[in-house]
This record gives structure tokens, sequence and C-alpha cells, in this order.
């Protein structure tokens, strides 16, 4: 994948090359950057391309590319989504020499020329490559790369619904497939050279991955989710003599997390890694003593991390768990990576 201009990964993650910024300001900009998930959409009424469990041939696969409304920039998944969803296809194959043709003709983050197979069987799509793969994320500077087994089995979601942050609706327009990794591992691997630029990330572990497209508003969306369990252990939740002034404090043990109190809840106020975030009517935010502002992405976010944390009832209560989830996405038409993290309740869809 060439068609992209560089540019820097430092404007995704908050760290910048002209000096280091605080890790609180850097787990903000995490915060707020977050990236809108949409609904599915299966659409309905289109006659198949092909005999489910055929091989699909280059002329079908012309065909279909052919007919799009909108080209994706990750046309690999808009293709799959295109058999799954359109043309209702839930049994079919991409042998090797209809990849190979695509790896020249097609924008995809997947490395097709070492791909010998792609095969879809009910709820399952099958990766297969001629051996492990490492390819770096465009748009990098060569410090974040996907590393793929021989074998790849993915499992097909529902794609998780989210309204809008904005209008607070689904956009019956976003359409997509969403995974679950069933079999090997996806891994994103940052470089060192990282620390040279105010920090080093953690290596990802990809649990989940959501490919979202729209063709009214022409933007596409790949996503690989990270998702890590918080039980009791995990979380320490202080006891109300020891949260001063109404906060109830938690920490949080994961070397993400290295202090403690990372979280702070009172009423419709969150203290999260040392700086306090108000909520306030109409979407609007304070941090700290600022003049309140308008973010409809921040202020969703910390609504449901105030809900999320405000059901753990009582210290060491094993009746409920927490998933903390690091998301890493590429938003396709603006050739951005974008990077956050959040929590929810346990199996909740990110």
């Amino acid at each position: 994948m060439n068609r992209h201009a560089p540019i820097p990964l430092t404007r995704a993650v908050g760290h910048g090359c002209r000096g280091r910024i605080r890790p609180v300001a850097a787990a903000l900009v995490l915060a707020l950057n977050l990236a809108c998930l949409f609904p599915a959409a299966v659409l309905a009424g289109q006659q198949p391309a092909e005999s489910a469990g055929n091989a699909i041939d280059w002329p079908t696969v012309e065909r279909l590319l052919a007919a799009r409304d909108f080209s994706s920039r990750e046309e690999l998944f808009q293709l799959l989504h295109i058999l799954y969803n359109r043309e209702r296809l839930t049994t079919f194959r991409l042998e090797k020499d209809v990849l190979k043709r695509l790896d020249g003709e097609i924008d995809t983050l997947f490395p097709l020329a070492g791909c010998t197979a792609i095969e879809v069987g009910g709820d399952r799509v099958v990766f297969q490559f001629d051996g492990e793969q490492d390819i770096f994320v465009p748009n990098t500077w060569l410090q974040a790369s996907l590393h793929l087994p021989e074998r790849l089995v993915l499992k097909i979601d529902t794609l998780p619904a989210e309204p809008d942050p904005a209008t607070g609706e689904p956009d019956p327009s976003e359409r997509g497939l969403a995974f679950t990794v069933a079999e090997g591992s996806m891994q994103v691997r940052f470089s060192f050279l990282l620390e040279l630029f105010g920090g080093k990330l953690r290596d990802a572990e990809g649990h989940r991955l959501v490919y979202r497209i729209s063709d009214a508003r022409r933007i596409s969306r790949l996503q690989l989710v990270e998702v890590t369990p918080l039980g009791a252990d995990q979380i320490r939740a202080a006891s109300a003599s020891d949260s001063a002034a109404g906060t109830r404090w938690f920490d949080i043990v994961h070397p993400d997390f290295p202090g403690d109190r990372d979280i702070g809840i009172a009423g419709r106020s969150i203290e999260f890694l040392g700086t306090r975030v108000e909520l306030l009517p109409e979407k609007m935010i304070r941090i700290g003593t600022a003049e309140p502002q308008k973010n409809d992405k921040a202020w969703q976010w910390f609504d449901k991390t105030i809900g999320v944390f405000g059901t753990f009832a009582e210290p060491g209560d094993k009746a409920f768990n927490i998933e903390y989830t690091r998301n890493f996405g590429y938003h396709f038409e603006e050739r951005q990576i974008v990077m956050n993290m959040g929590f929810q309740a346990a199996g909740t869809a990110p």
C-alpha cells in the first residue's frame, strides 16, 4: 500500500518531536481523540454473485468492485463486506490467482502478496499466508508494524452499534464487518524509536477487528481492539472513609497505570490520571479550572466511564468485571492513525 502520503504517528498519540508531553496530557489526548463507532446494517434484496461455496473468479471481483458507489482505501475488507453482506454469500473462497491480481489492483493493509487463500464458511473467515507476515503500518514512519500468523481465523460477529455522539442517533449509512480472533493472533508492534518522540508504547495483542464504511459519508475505518479484563484483584476501590470530599477513588493494577488513585468519581465529575473533568449540560465539559467547552466525543467518553465505575459497588466486589480496551484505528480517507483507550462492562462490544 503506497498511495498514502506519510504523516507522523505522533499526530494521533499526542507525542511531539518538539519536547516530551506529560503522561497525564498524553492520556487526555488519547481520551479526547476517540473514534466514533457506528451501527451495522445488512443490505437486503440483492442476488448472489456466485453460488455459495464456489471460488469467486476474477471477472466477478472486477464487476463487484466496478459497481461500488464509493471506493474505500481498504478495498480487501470492502470486497469481503460486499460479498458477505450485500451479495449474501456465507460460503466462498478467494484463491491465490485472484489474490495475486488484487495485490496489484487494490489498496489494503493486509499483505496480499503473501496470502495464498481467503475462505469464508458460516461465521468464520480463514486467512492463509505463506508464512508469518510483518507489515509496516502506512504513515507511521516505520514506527508501527502489524504481525500476522501463517493461519488467521476470524469469527464474524454483529457489528457493534454506537450512536453518533453529536446526534445520539445511529447513522443508517454505516455498514461493515466485525470479527473476534478465533485462531492465531494479530499484533501491533511499536519501534523503540518512539522513545525519541516522547515515550514508548506497549505492543498490542488484538482480540477484535472492526471494519466500517459509509458510502454516504465516503469514509472507511479499520480498528484493532485489545481487550484486558479487570477483575476485583485489578480494581481497588477505596472505602468510603478513604475517599475525600465525596470522591470515590479507584486504583487500577495494570502496567499502563503505574500510579495510585487513577480514577475518582464524584457525581458528574471524574478525575482521570490527575486531571479533573466536570460534565455539564448540553455536552459541555470543564477540564480543571478552564472555561467550559463543547466536546461531544469527550463528553460521551467520560460519561460512559463514570457509568462503568459507578456500578462497581464495594471494595473487593467480585460480581462485576470491567474491561480495559486499547483501540488502534486507521482512518483511510483521512490517512490518519487514531489510538484511544476506554473502559466498559465485561462482554460489551467496543
